[in-house]
C-alpha cells in the first residue's frame, strides 16, 4: 500500500531586518509568498490529499491555510515535531550572532551535527522528532496522501537521514527552496522514491 508524505518549505516571509525568525511571531508571509503558496495548493489540487499538518508557526500556518483553501476536504491540523530547530539565535541577525561566541556560529559551520547552543536542541533531536512524526504518519494514514509544512533544516535533516541512514554534514547541500515539495513515497512503510520540486519564479507550476 503506497503512503505518501508531502514536505513543504514555508514561503518567504517580510524579515526587513534579516534577523533569524526561530520561533518568534510577527513574521507573516510576502504578497509573492502568498501567490506561491496559492500555486502550490492549485498543483496539489490534482492529488487526494487527506491532511494538512503545520509547525506551530505563523509563517507555516498561513501557507498551511492557503494550500487548504484548495484543498477542502483536507483536515488542518499542528504538530510541534515539525517546528523548526531551536536554537539561541532568534531575534539576531547573522552579522550580530557571527560576533558572539555564545552562540557557536563557527561550531555550526565547521560541526553541524554536533552543534547547540544553550537552550538549544541539536541535529540529533530535529532529526528524531521528524522521524517519530513519519513514522505515526505511515501508521496512521497507510494508504492516503498527506502534507506537512516545515522547515528548511528539519526538512533537509530527515531527507539525508532516510536516504542514507545516518545524519551526516551532508544535509547541509540538500534543496530545500521557498516554497518547495519535498515528497517521499512508501510502500508498506518501506521508502521507494523521493522528489523535490521547487518554485519557478513567474510560472504557474512547479518543477524538479
Amino acid at each position: 500500500m503506497k503512503t505518501i508524505i508531502h514536505f513543504i518549505r514555508h514561503g518567504k516571509t517580510n524579515n526587513p531586518k534579516h534577523i533569524v525568525k526561530g520561533l518568534l511571531p510577527g513574521f507573516l508571509l510576502t504578497k509573492q509568498a502568498k501567490k506561491e503558496a496559492a500555486k502550490l495548493g492549485k498543483f496539489l489540487q490534482k492529488r487526494n490529499i487527506t491532511q494538512i499538518y503545520f509547525s506551530p508557526t505563523q509563517r507555516t500556518k498561513q501557507t498551511a491555510k492557503i494550500i487548504h483553501s484548495y484543498l477542502p476536504d483536507s483536515k488542518l491540523k499542528s504538530d510541534k515535531r515539525l517546528i523548526e530547530w531551536q536554537t539561541d539565535w532568534e531575534g539576531y541577525t547573522i552579522e550580530q550572532i557571527k560576533k558572539n561566541p555564545a552562540l557557536r556560529w563557527k561550531k555550526y559551520l565547521n560541526d553541524p551535527l554536533h552543534f547547540r547552543t544553550k537552550k538549544g536542541q541539536t541535529a540529533s533531536q530535529v532529526t528524531k522528532q521528524m522521524m517519530n512524526f513519519c513514522k505515526e504518519i505511515i501508521k496512521k494514514y497507510q494508504g492516503e496522501e498527506i502534507v506537512a509544512v516545515s522547515h528548511g533544516d528539519p526538512i533537509k535533516l530527515l531527507l539525508c537521514y532516510i536516504e542514507t541512514g545516518k545524519i551526516s554534514k551532508k544535509f547541509i547541500s540538500y534543496k530545500c527552496s521557498q516554497p518547495s515539495i519535498t515528497s517521499f513515497y512508501f510502500i508498506d512503510k518501506k521508502l521507494k522514491k523521493i522528489i523535490y520540486k521547487s518554485y519557478i519564479k513567474n510560472q504557474n507550476y512547479f518543477l524538479q
